[in-house]
């Protein structure tokens, strides 16, 4: 009787440790599913989302992804390729190129390039697009179009917004050539590029000068600061 009351017991402790283990297996999530976690998976070629090799895989992260239309992959480290538009869902570490559009959500360390767009969260290196966007930006934008929320370093473009202790401003000045002259200044705290036009009427004929520059502010020491800038004027004249 003693024998099988110990017996009762060893067999309540094995069904315990039985349904413990179970109840945990079935809470367990596969670290591919959670999120920040990736799969490596060296190369990805294919030709659309979901019609290439990470199709199958939970995800991906590709030290080289190509693809012929549009690509989609959850990090790079390396470099991901695509012929219109590439979207990473996580992070680049290393190169992105694309036809159109080159769409990083969170960060990109190293360059972007796109033909038209390219977009990311945070950007430590080189942006260049026709039109390019970024939160944070640790380097250089490059195009037609920046806008960044805040920049340490230079947007390179004809028009530059930086949300965050950038320059925009409006000048209302006189110069030895230009009798009045009306323009802006655009780009980060100490980089910026300046569009102006200038009018000098002189007798019957009146000389309109539209420039376009690059310009930085130096600062000095306390509130001393001091301001380059170098202009290209299209000297124009009405009579």
């Amino acid at each position: 009787e003693k024998m099988s009351f110990n017996l009762a017991r060893i067999a309540a402790v094995v069904l315990t440790f039985t349904a413990t283990t179970q109840t945990a297996q079935a809470g367990k999530v596969e670290p591919s599913l959670k999120k920040g976690t990736t799969v490596h998976a060296p190369v990805n070629v294919g030709l659309v989302p979901y019609v290439d090799v990470n199709s199958h895989i939970n995800n991906p992260r590709n030290n080289v992804s190509i693809d012929g239309i549009v690509g989609l992959t959850t990090a790079v480290d390396g470099v991901a390729i695509a012929g219109v538009g590439g979207i990473v869902k996580e992070e680049v570490k290393g190169v992105q190129l694309s036809g159109v559009a080159a769409l990083t959500l969170e960060r990109v360390d190293g360059v972007q390039v796109s033909g038209i767009l390219s977009y990311t969260n945070q950007l430590r290196g080189l942006q260049i697009g026709l039109i390019n966007i970024a939160g944070k930006v640790t380097g250089a934008q490059i195009g037609l179009i920046n806008i960044a929320e805040e920049v340490e370093g230079a947007p390179l473009g004809l028009l530059n917004l930086v949300l965050k202790d950038g320059t925009h401003s409006i000048d209302l000045y006189t110069t030895d050539t230009a009798a009045v002259n009306i323009g802006t200044r655009l780009g980060s705290k100490y980089f910026y590029t300046i569009l102006t036009i200038g009018l000098q009427p002189i007798d019957i004929e009146t000389t309109w000068m539209p420039g376009v520059g690059l310009g930085g502010h130096i600062p000095i020491r306390d509130r001393w600061s001091a301001d380059v800038a170098a202009l290209l004027y299209n000297v124009r004249t009405d009579k």
